[in-house]
């Protein structure tokens, strides 16, 4: 299973790519109401859910790698990790309601000024909170190593 942890790293790139992708896409719909622009808009939402999928089931490998090493040696690193865990799994769950919404706005064709406000609000959160995984993601990574060989040496040598 430690090969879907090492594959959380490159999953979550391409994530954070395509949602701010999106989130970008989105507000130049806002501007520019062109409908092939508002289908570019949903597809690129729809494709940041399944690597976002992806990207949640290798970071639970990830965990399990990373508990599995420490056993009860850094409870700030699993503190961390938590946090990490939380907002992370709030950007698939926000973006995916994103989708539903927005699924059904193009299906019914009710796509009006409103609606794109809403969605640019959703979006402006969904960007926070990337922006706040990245944060407790960079600090495992960075500041503790996390994922790293040395983590492993560290941890596993005491």
């Amino acid at each position: 299973m430690e090969f879907f942890a090492n594959l959380h790293p490159k999953f979550v790139h391409f994530s954070i790519a395509l949602f701010s992708i999106y989130i970008l896409l989105e507000y130049f719909y806002f501007f520019y109401s062109k409908e092939w622009l508002n289908k570019t808009v949903h597809l690129i939402l729809i494709l940041g859910i399944f690597l976002t999928i992806g990207t949640v089931l290798t970071g639970n490998q990830a965990e399990k790698s990373v508990i599995e090493i420490i056993e009860n040696k850094a409870a700030h690193v699993k503190e961390v990790l938590e946090e990490h865990e939380e907002y992370g799994t709030l950007v698939l769950w926000l973006f995916a309601a994103i989708a539903v919404f927005r699924t059904y706005i193009l299906l019914k064709k009710k796509m009006t000024k409103k609606t794109q406000v809403i969605l640019l609000l959703l979006a402006a959160i969904g960007g926070y909170l990337i922006f706040e995984a990245g944060e407790y993601g960079g600090e495992l990574v960075y500041r503790h190593g996390v994922g790293t060989e040395l983590f492993k040496e560290k941890y596993l040598n005491e």
